[in-house]
């Protein structure tokens, strides 16, 4: 579930930008709902049935691919099923073949975005279908997740249409690292998509940089367009979204209500593998793709500059509040050490950084937990500083991989736990 890269920050003028944006949609859509409706349910139900592809790859996913597809056999049956195992070592194949769905295996893993090229061309879904729903194999979708999809693309300006990533918190109840994650990750998603991205793809702006690969239903005449895999990118997320804009191929349509949710990192490492992944795609596309004059560089832009400035002030975070306070440990330091010291408390003192960083941070925290009623993000909210310094370090060397190495798209497969 790729983020964009402001995912370090919930403060400065560009999330404040977008808020504002956000409160206007949603006042707008209050007093004036969007048309849903120029499709029939007679035509839905035939959409779903015949007219749409899901494509699912997988490598190493057999904790969790039999329930995705499960799920997806309830929304368009097994026959529009299409799954790729890329050069799985487990028992994903076997499980995939026993499910009835449509399959194709490779022996060697080639990554999701040339698994996907193959799945289309072999059962010639861009020619057959009018519809691709691409979904991870460990996501699961809202049952009215098509349906509603589908009567956004009565508007023939639309895309793609993709989802909102929910927070599964069933079975969540010990305190441990796994539940301090998908605490940050609630907290992280709810500023992310409620007050950013619902602004960016209002349909007055269209200006998200990522559609995440989690769950998106895409034209399949868009996708015809789309080159999904032009080397040297490690994720296809924003690789998809700048060419739709830089194409002008249509409008990428989100909205909260239609939903999926699927695994979340469970250790520290396979977070930072996470994190650095979609960072490391970003910065890739960017340089890939470039800029061009339009509202959607200018946005990006705007958002890469800020969220860089706030990454390097959090990354000399640890050092800033050392030297603040050994003015207070006058025995211990060199007077050398002490006069810098001495000197930064002039501008800032111990006391403000920590309103400024900690305490502000925390009040994010507490307004997210009231809006969407998680009275759990306050225990673990004074730690989420933590994250927002490591956040700061991955979009800061993952910038310095982009510059220096390429990608092949081949996938590391997280460890998972059963849905």
């Amino acid at each position: 579930m790729a983020i964009i890269p402001d995912a370090i920050t919930f403060s400065g003028i560009n999330v404040f930008f977008w808020s504002i944006v956000s409160l206007l949609r949603a006042v707008k859509e209050k007093i004036k709902p969007e048309s849903r409706n120029s499709y029939s349910e007679i035509l839905i139900n035939n959409l779903k049935k015949n007219s749409t592809a899901v494509l699912i790859t997988a490598k190493n996913e057999d904790k969790v691919i039999k329930k995705t597809i499960s799920t997806m056999k309830k929304i368009v049956g097994a026959q529009n099923i299409y799954v790729m195992s890329d050069g799985s070592t487990d028992n994903t194949h076997t499980i995939i073949k026993k499910s009835g769905v449509q399959v194709i295996e490779r022996k060697k893993s080639r990554g999701k975005a040339k698994s996907l090229i193959t799945l289309m061309k072999y059962f010639r879904i861009l020619d057959k279908y009018p519809y691709a729903f691409i979904v991870d194999a460990d996501i699961t979708v809202n049952s009215d997740f098509l349906d509603k999809a589908l009567k956004i693309f009565a508007d023939p300006d639309v895309a793609a249409v993709t989802g909102h990533a929910e927070i599964n918190w069933k079975k969540r109840n010990s305190i441990n690292i796994e539940s301090f994650i998908l605490a940050y990750r609630q907290r992280l998603y709810s500023v992310l998509q409620y007050a950013i991205r619902y602004g960016q793809t209002w349909k007055l702006f269209n200006a998200t940089p990522v559609i995440p690969g989690f769950a998106t239903i895409f034209r399949t005449s868009v996708l015809k367009k789309i080159d999904l895999s032009p080397g040297g990118l490690i994720i296809e997320d924003f690789n998809t979204a700048f060419q739709i804009h830089k194409k002008k191929l249509g409008k990428v349509y989100y909205h909260p209500e239609i939903w999926a949710y699927g695994n979340e990192p469970s250790t520290i490492n396979d977070y930072i593998a996470q994190v650095n992944r979609w960072n490391l795609g970003f910065w890739q596309t960017l340089f890939k793709h470039k800029i061009w004059a339009s509202f959607f560089s200018l946005a990006t832009v705007s958002f890469v500059i800020e969220s860089l400035f706030i990454a390097l002030f959090l990354y000399m975070l640890p050092l800033t509040a050392f030297v603040l306070i050994i003015k207070y440990f006058p025995d211990m330091f060199s007077a050398s050490l002490l006069s810098i010291s001495e000197s930064l408390n002039k501008f800032i003192t111990p006391a403000l950084l920590f309103t400024a960083v900690i305490f502000l941070d925390f009040i994010y925290t507490v307004i997210v937990a009231i809006i969407i009623r998680k009275p759990v993000l306050l225990f673990y909210g004074p730690g989420f500083i933590f994250f927002r310094f490591l956040d700061s370090l991955i979009i800061l060397s993952s910038l310095f991989q982009a510059i220096f190495t390429k990608s092949d798209g081949v996938w590391t497969s997280p460890k998972r736990k059963r849905l």
